[in-house]
């Protein structure tokens, strides 16, 4: 809310329109006035909600001639699951949740492809905001384009908010898509 003022806040979490936002930070020149947008990048979680997204990606692709980043980050066992000693990290179970994710994007990147999109993937193990704002502040030009729940209040408060994060921390433009009722 600091840094895009209530107005800005209100507006993100009561419109069921898509919204471009970018991020003007004291010491930074805002994100739209280096290389031109050449890059999407997508984070998907493998649920409806973050696959509300894919079909402006796909429109501004069309349009633009811009290449599809597909991105999944997993986070560790140790950090879902409490073993005896505190935290357990069973490898097994990492690299199964990896090859699941990496499966899932292999099939967007796929269902993508044959549309005629040029369409790359990545799976990271690690916090998803900080993954996704370190992939798109490495790719001048990129424009991420994720959906949000749209919570607010209380309900963002407790289960917390990656888009919300990566909006307030990333220099990228954000394009934030909130599913359809």
């Amino acid at each position: 809310r600091w840094v895009f003022g209530s107005v800005a806040d209100k507006l993100l979490h009561s419109t069921s329109l898509p919204m471009l936002l970018v991020n003007q930070t004291d010491g930074f020149q805002t994100s739209l006035e280096g290389k031109p947008i050449d890059t999407l990048v997508v984070p998907l979680d493998g649920s409806e909600v973050a696959e509300c997204a894919l079909p402006y990606v796909e429109e501004l692709a069309k349009r633009m001639a811009l290449k599809i980043c597909l991105i999944r980050v997993v986070s560790t066992p140790a950090l879902t699951y409490p073993g005896a000693e505190g935290y357990a990290y069973d490898p097994k179970m990492f690299a199964e949740i990896e090859n699941a994710a990496t499966g899932y994007l292999k099939q967007k990147r796929t269902e993508l492809e044959r549309k005629g999109y040029k369409v790359e993937h990545t799976v990271k193990g690690g916090y998803p905001a900080d993954y996704i704002i370190d992939f798109a502040e490495a790719r001048e030009g990129s424009l991420i384009v994720m959906s949000t729940h749209g919570r607010s209040g209380i309900g963002r408060w407790i289960m917390g908010s990656v888009a919300d994060r990566v909006l307030r921390a990333s220099r990228r433009p954000i394009l934030l898509v909130r599913p359809k009722a």
